[in-house]
């Protein structure tokens, strides 16, 4: 569309014309620093992900009856306390017949006894 004469300069036409090329370029710089910033986020997480599996696969061969505190931390939602308790709990009552009896540990409810069961046995 083609303005009157009366309506801008050339100076001012010229003008427009940067201020709308600057603003393009702003934001095909702001929108690669998104992408660029996700991307890097994203290798991270998947890094991370990477070394969540790999734990998770190391610990899927532990024994409840002899496992450490430190191999029982590196199951999921098990913590130091609760790696404590389930120690304290073995030597009081003597080794587990079952995976199902770590119900029994302060501490861990159903939900946690369901995704615990992937990674332990009980031999």
């Amino acid at each position: 569309m083609a303005f009157p004469s009366w309506y801008m300069t050339p100076r001012e036409r010229l003008t427009l014309v940067v201020l709308m090329v600057s603003a393009l370029v702003a934001t095909g710089i702001l929108a690669w620093r998104k992408t660029h910033a996700w991307v890097e986020e994203f290798a991270e997480a998947t890094v991370e992900q990477q070394m969540w599996e790999r734990q998770l696969a190391e610990a899927r061969t532990i024994n409840l009856n002899t496992a450490s505190i430190e191999e029982l931390r590196r199951l999921p939602r098990i913590g130091e306390a609760t790696a404590e308790r389930i120690i304290v709990y073995r030597e009081q009552h003597g080794p587990f017949r079952s995976v199902g009896e770590l119900d029994r540990v302060s501490g861990i409810g159903p939900r946690t006894l369901e995704e615990l069961k992937l990674y332990l046995v009980v031999e």
